[in-house]
Formats: C-alpha cells, structure tokens, sequence
C-alpha cells in the first residue's frame, strides 16, 4: 500500500523531470532554412513587376517652326495680339481682365473673327496671334486647360467653316480640304518665357 508521503515524492520527481525537460528542449537552437529565400524575393520581385502600372505622362505636342535667323522680324499691331496670361493664383487674364477658363474658346473665337469689326480685334483670321504668358508660380493643370481652351476654339472654327464649304464635318474632309481649313484659320501661338513675377502677380 502506498502512503500518501510516497505520492507526493513521485509526484515532485516527475514535476522536476517535466522542468528538466523543457529547460533542456529551450536550450536547443533550430536553424532557419534559408534556401529557398532567394527563390521567394524572386518571386515577388516578379510579382510587383508584373503588378504595378507606370503612368506615362505624355507632353503638350506642339509643332515648333524652322529656326532662321535671317528671318524678317514682323511688326505686329496690337489688335491682331490677344494677350493670355496665367498668374500664379491661377487666374487667367486676358487683356488684362480676369476671365474663367470655359470662356476662353469663345473669347479667342470673338478675337478671331471680329464679327463686329472691332477696332480692338483681329483684322484678320490669319493675322490673328494668341500670346501666351504664364507666372512661375502657376500650375500645370491649368497651363493644361488654357491650352486646351485654344484648341477647342479653333477645332470648332474648322468644323464650322467646313460644314459651310464642303458641306461635312471637319472629321469627315481629306487631306486637302483641312490643309486648305487651316490655312484660312491658321493657329499661330506665341509663347512668352515665363517669368516669376508679372504684374506682382496681383489683380489689376
């Protein structure tokens, strides 16, 4: 018959031994494989290549004319100059007067076909001149949208004008035909260096 005295001790031993154990089994230092590391950063190296999208940011194309440095300079009259310039509170001005940017195509059309023969527009579409200035401090995006606001009123010029001589949409003509539009509407734009400060940079 075992006493109660006897439990106890067995039961003590087999606690130390348990201890024992795990003390040892803590001792013990397992290696991390690392073979197949390189395989796994391959891997996703591959993925995030193959995953990731690169935005390619595309310019303005515009079509700069032949550089000749014996070419005559031109006297211009200041009717046939429309003066846009872009502050750096992003203000587009024209002739000195602040205008929004969707007025722009309208405001460059007027110019250029000068319905009410005004003194102070274009004598003729192909004697118009837009000139562009901007302000350091001016953002991109509206540099964008001035841009923009020109080509959209010329784009309209053209498919106006070919609709009432050939009959169709701007689109819809030959090679000939929108070479001679373009001729009758030329868009010559005169860009003026940047500068840092314009006027301040302030309302007139």
């Amino acid at each position: 018959m075992i006493s109660s005295g006897q439990n106890t001790i067995t039961v003590r031993i087999c606690h130390l031994m348990f201890k024992k154990d795990m003390f040892n089994r803590r001792e013990i230092t397992r290696p991390v494989p690392a073979s197949s590391m390189a395989d796994i950063a391959f891997l996703l190296l591959i993925f995030f290549m193959v995953t990731t999208t690169i935005v390619d940011e595309s310019g303005i194309l515009v079509r700069l004319p032949t550089w000749n440095p014996e070419a005559p300079i031109m006297q211009l009259k200041d009717q046939n100059v429309l003066s846009i310039y872009l502050n750096k509170f992003d203000q587009l001005m024209v002739e000195e007067r602040i205008i929004d940017a969707d007025a722009l195509p309208e405001v460059v059309r007027q110019f250029i076909l000068n319905p009410s023969k005004s003194p102070t527009l274009s004598t003729s579409p192909k004697k118009a001149v837009i000139s562009i200035k901007n302000d350091r401090g001016s953002s991109y995006h509206k540099y964008i949208d001035v841009y923009d606001g020109i080509v959209k009123c010329f784009a309209r010029l053209y498919d106006d004008k070919a609709r009432e001589r050939y009959g169709h949409s701007f689109t819809s003509c030959t090679e000939d035909e929108k070479s001679a539009l373009k001729t009758a509407y030329a868009m010559i734009i005169s860009e003026l260096e940047a500068e840092s400060e314009v006027l301040n940079g302030e309302l007139p």
